[in-house]
């Protein structure tokens, strides 16, 4: 069970339509890759389409949404933790002109005050679900 959120390409772009920013591909995987890495210096690129990042109190499943022509159009993240990575995330964002959009909330992610989200009401019900455990989840192993 993941807390989930969406990036996508489509802050406004000085010069273009919001049509125009909408349809905006994401940049080359390595240079994603190395986006990434300055807001996440540990994440481990696995594969073409997946990566992972091991925080202290976290673990974030990163897929690179790709179409038929391979061009990276979202990125999806899959949120295990014990404490809010958001304020990691809205920096990336920020840094990148990308949106964040909160699947559990339903809309995006303030990246001026981004932890008005929707991490607590997940944590909640992750918690109520499979009950609060003695240590993270992946720490078991």
């Amino acid at each position: 069970m993941s807390w989930d959120i969406i990036l996508t390409n489509s802050a406004p772009k000085p010069g273009l339509s919001q049509e125009e920013t909408e349809a905006l591909p994401f940049p080359a995987h390595e240079e994603l890759i190395q986006a990434f890495k300055k807001v996440f210096p540990q994440i481990a690129d696995t594969e073409d389409d997946w990566a992972t990042i091991d925080g202290e109190d976290y673990s974030i499943e990163v897929h690179f949404m790709k179409d038929k022509e391979g061009q990276t159009t979202g990125i999806s993240l899959g949120i295990r933790a014990g404490e809010d990575p958001t304020p990691y995330i809205a920096q990336l964002c920020k840094t990148n002109g990308w949106e964040a959009y909160d699947t559990s909330m339903g809309d995006n992610i303030d990246l001026d005050e981004p932890l008005k989200n929707g991490f607590s009401g997940w944590q909640s019900y992750r918690n109520h679900i499979v009950g609060t455990p003695s240590k993270p989840w992946w720490k078991f192993w």
